[in-house]
């Protein structure tokens, strides 16, 4: 045995003399510690309790009374093992051969039992190998775990079967209130959200905001969706939109041109600067910017153009940006709607000097809540972080008048998560789109550009000729008659919103408020409601020809 006197041995414990024992340990009364086994400071094995040869524990393990660890366990820093619980090592335990001859040790292969930090095991329960406890997971006591238990997940029964989540303090989980899926400890306030690699559930980071979630989740988002542009997560994505348009200079004074059909976020970022949102019309196939449009309402005071890629399909950037060019104008890319879109092989939110796209529960991904903008280099992704931040890059060293907008690690560790999802929800969100195509009668259907990839945010069909009071019946029979789900994004133009109330002529944007209707085209839509969903609008459109 290694003889270190910074721990204890009680009477009648026997340790094999390979054995190695951490400083601060305790071995009580009738305990074994077999050969070759490993045991960090700092822990206890109680009266009678066994551990197997080769078995190894990490610092602050608890083993109470008469608890059999057999060899080949492995458990991390800080786990609890209640009194005779046992862990078994053997498939399939026999004592002798089919021919009746003993079995030997090298008749079988022993399979572990694998604890993770913090994992507590109650009283008399039998993990039976190999299975793995995830961290700070809790079984119940007199429970029998035959498979995985995910991290922080609470079992029970025979066979075990998960009830609740539990945090690193032992209490139960309850729902955060954010309408995420996240979980939140009522007694430390520990925010936990799922793991997709275990199936159970991780610690948010420590820092609350802007810690190393939202950097990762910064660099991956600009990577995986904007060419690799600089990007700063906000907490939304109106945020975004204002920081991103104040950090180019917009202030009192200055116009911007955006299109009037679109949600009411895109002006009011323009008007909150103190600048004015000069309203244009839009294409009636695409709903996005109409580039004679926007090249006719330039004057002296215009600085930018802040383009919508509405509902998903990409706004003519080319033209835009010959137009911007000519002109002297910055170019603010409005994406809320459209991560993953594309235009000429380019993805949106790569065109103009910055980009916001919103991470709303809503939206094609989310974050729970929150935005990010994508920028054209570190001097304009370096103002924006300081207007997040109440213009501070250093603590307290403020240098410009800013906001409290920062992102959460919580909310970017779900957007992470999210990001990796995308391209699946994408091609669904495709595949019902291109069914819908080919299906659907007497409706227009949505238009997609040569050189445009769509995301379908929203798949949004016009009941040509009708009025806004005729569509909206449309609607109702849909959802009344059919049980369809379906939006009018949007019923009232920007311009004409009482926040505005500007008299202009945009008889595009008019006709689109009477026409449009959205129809469900989210990922988790079945082909069985995707048929559904056709034979209903079919069914409306025909009655009302």
């Amino acid at each position: 045995m290694t003889n270190t006197p910074a721990y204890r041995v009680a009477p009648g414990a026997d340790i094999a003399e390979d054995a190695v024992i951490g400083a601060g340990s305790a071995i009580w009364h009738l305990a074994q510690i077999r050969e070759g086994a490993v045991l960090g400071a700092d822990c206890i094995v109680g009266r009678g309790a066994y551990i197997g040869s080769g078995v190894e524990m990490g610092a602050g393990c608890k083993v109470q009374n008469h608890a059999l660890v057999y060899e080949p366990a492995r458990l991390a820093e800080g786990v609890f093992v209640g009194p005779a619980v046992v862990f078994t090592n053997d498939h399939f335990p026999r004592a002798v051969n089919p021919d009746l001859s003993l079995k030997s040790a090298s008749d079988w292969e022993p399979v572990g039992v694998t604890c993770e930090q913090g994992a507590s095991i109650g009283a008399r329960a039998v993990c039976v190998a190999p299975v793995t406890i995830g961290a700070w997971a809790m079984v119940a006591a007199g429970a029998t775990v035959v498979k995985d238990v995910p991290p922080h997940a609470l079992v029970a029964g025979v066979p075990a079967r998960r009830l609740a989540w539990v945090g690193r303090a032992g209490e139960k989980l309850v729902p955060a209130s954010d309408g995420t899926d996240a979980w939140v400890c009522p007694v430390t306030g520990e925010w936990y959200i799922p793991d997709e690699s275990t199936g159970g559930l991780q610690l948010a980071s420590g820092m609350v905001a802007q810690g190393p979630e939202v950097a990762a989740f910064e660099e991956e988002f600009g990577a995986a969706l904007v060419a690799g542009r600089e990007c700063v997560a906000v907490n939304s994505g109106t945020s975004g939109q204002h920081l991103g348009m104040l950090a180019l200079g917009l202030g009192p004074g200055d116009e911007v041109i955006v299109p009037s059909f679109t949600f009411a976020a895109t002006a009011n970022s323009v008007a909150v600067s103190g600048a004015t949102p000069v309203f244009v019309d839009v294409d009636p196939e695409t709903f996005t910017l109409d580039p004679a449009a926007v090249e006719a309402a330039i004057t002296e005071r215009t600085v930018g153009i802040q383009p919508v890629h509405l509902y998903g399909h990409p706004a003519p950037m080319d033209e835009l940006l010959r137009i911007a060019d000519a002109h002297g104008l910055w170019i603010f890319e409005d994406a809320a709607q459209a991560h993953g879109a594309t235009w000429q092989g380019a993805p949106v939110g790569s065109f103009g000097r910055g980009a916001m796209f919103s991470l709303y529960p809503t939206k094609n991904m989310t974050s729970g809540e929150g935005g990010m903008v994508a920028t054209d280099g570190p001097e304009l992704a370096r103002q924006v972080r300081l207007l997040r931040n109440q213009g501070m890059e250093k603590q307290y060293a403020n240098e410009v008048a800013g906001f409290n907008n920062r992102m959460t690690d919580i909310h970017a560790a779900i957007g992470r998560v999210q990001l990796g999802k995308l391209p699946a929800w994408t091609a669904r969100r495709q595949e019902l789109a291109a069914h819908f195509d080919a299906h659907l009668e007497g409706v227009v259907t949505p238009v997609v550009r040569e050189g445009a990839v769509h995301v379908y945010h929203q798949y949004t069909v016009r009941i040509e000729g009708a009025s806004a009071a005729e569509r909206d019946a449309f609607a109702t029979a849909l959802r009344e008659e059919h049980a369809v789900g379906c939006g009018v994004y949007y019923p009232t133009p920007v311009h004409r919103l009482d926040t505005f109330r500007v008299d202009l002529d945009l008889p595009v944007t008019e006709m689109l408020a009477r026409e449009v209707l959205s129809i469900p085209v989210h990922p988790s839509v079945s082909d069985e409601a995707r048929d559904r969903i056709v034979a209903a609008v079919n069914a409306v459109a025909k009655a009302g020809a």
